[in-house]
């Protein structure tokens, strides 16, 4: 139930993301996220997977996320192909904490792909 309740979260935030948000707007959304409490953040990745924004901190240098499977997997994809991916346990590099990452696709207003949440 708790996945699904993230997943529900994740496909909110695609269907109402507007690529064109400020990295510090984007934070501001990621954290008026409604979360269960075992989720320790949510970010953004741009359309080659460097990160834009995450809701740990408005101010993060980018940090290039495609060699990572749950972004890898998303990379490409158009809104008609979005799945929601769960990956194995692993270390987050911004976190530094073990957990298992879901992703979702982003998409434009054309449904191209726009970045992966």
């Amino acid at each position: 139930q708790s996945i699904e309740r993230i997943d529900a979260v994740l496909q909110d935030f695609a269907e109402a993301y507007d690529g064109t948000a400020s990295p510090v707007q984007v934070y501001e959304v990621l954290r008026s996220l409604r979360l269960p409490a075992a989720v320790l953040q949510v970010s953004v990745t741009d359309t080659s997977g460097v990160l834009i924004a995450s809701s740990l901190s408005p101010g993060l240098e980018r940090m290039d996320l495609s060699d990572r499977e749950h972004v890898r997997v998303q990379i490409g994809k158009d809104r008609a192909n979005a799945e929601l991916y769960i990956s194995r346990p692993v270390l987050g590099r911004l976190s530094q904490t073990w957990g298992i990452q879901l992703s979702r696709p982003l998409a434009d207003a054309e449904g191209r792909f726009a970045g992966v949440v």
